[in-house]
Order: C-alpha cells, then sequence, then structure tokens
C-alpha cells in the first residue's frame, strides 16, 4: 500500500502530456493561474481609482476588462489543471485535494463571470 501511495505521488507531479508541459518541464497550470490573479487584483485597483480621479467615466468601465480577462484565463487554468487532476489515481488524498481546489476554484470564476455579465 506505501509503495503503491509513493507512486501515486510520484505521478501527480507529472504532467500528463510533453503538449502541457511548461518551461523547465514543470506543469503548466501554476503558469497560467497567474492570469486570472493578476487580472482580478487589477480590477479593484480601477474601482478604487474611479471613486478618486476627477474623471470616473474611463476607469469605471476599464475595472470591467481585467474581470473578463481574469475570467478567460481561469477558463485555461482549469482546462489545464484538469488535464492534469486526470493523471492523479482517483483513491488519493492528492486526488480528493485537487476535485476540492478544482470546485472552490469553479465556484469563483462562476461568481467573477457573473459580475462581468
Amino acid at each position: 500500500m506505501a509503495a503503491m501511495l509513493a507512486d501515486g505521488q510520484r505521478q501527480a507531479k507529472r504532467p500528463v502530456s510533453a503538449l502541457l508541459t511548461g518551461p523547465y518541464g514543470h506543469p503548466f497550470h501554476p503558469i497560467l493561474i497567474t492570469v486570472p490573479i493578476g487580472a482580478w487584483a487589477a480590477s479593484p485597483v480601477s474601482d478604487i481609482a474611479s471613486r478618486i480621479t476627477s474623471h470616473p467615466g474611463f476607469l469605471g468601465p476599464a475595472a470591467m476588462w481585467p474581470i473578463a480577462l481574469g475570467v478567460v484565463g481561469a477558463l485555461a487554468a482549469a482546462a489545464v489543471g484538469f488535464l492534469d487532476l486526470c493523471a492523479i489515481p482517483a483513491a488519493t488524498p492528492a486526488f480528493r485535494t485537487g476535485l476540492l481546489h478544482m470546485a472552490l476554484n469553479l465556484v469563483v470564476t462562476g461568481a467573477y463571470a457573473g459580475n462581468f455579465a
């Protein structure tokens, strides 16, 4: 059992295919998540700036586009992350953690998509 768990943990660290491998052989999913994090962090900055500037008409709508970019980036990261999740053996704690991670992030992405709409 311990040997199987060790093999499952090793397999969880490998990307599904060479196509999903980012620079230096690391999985692509962690690289892609920087897009929604950065975009969603920029949105409230634009919102706050629109409240304190004398030209709120420009910055108010500008806060919506980082939200849209974040949703698109999150969906791309989710697609690649799902493929990485499929490579993890189903009976491991890593798989259950991955499922919870996926579910929570899809809820957050849905909330941002609803906010954009």
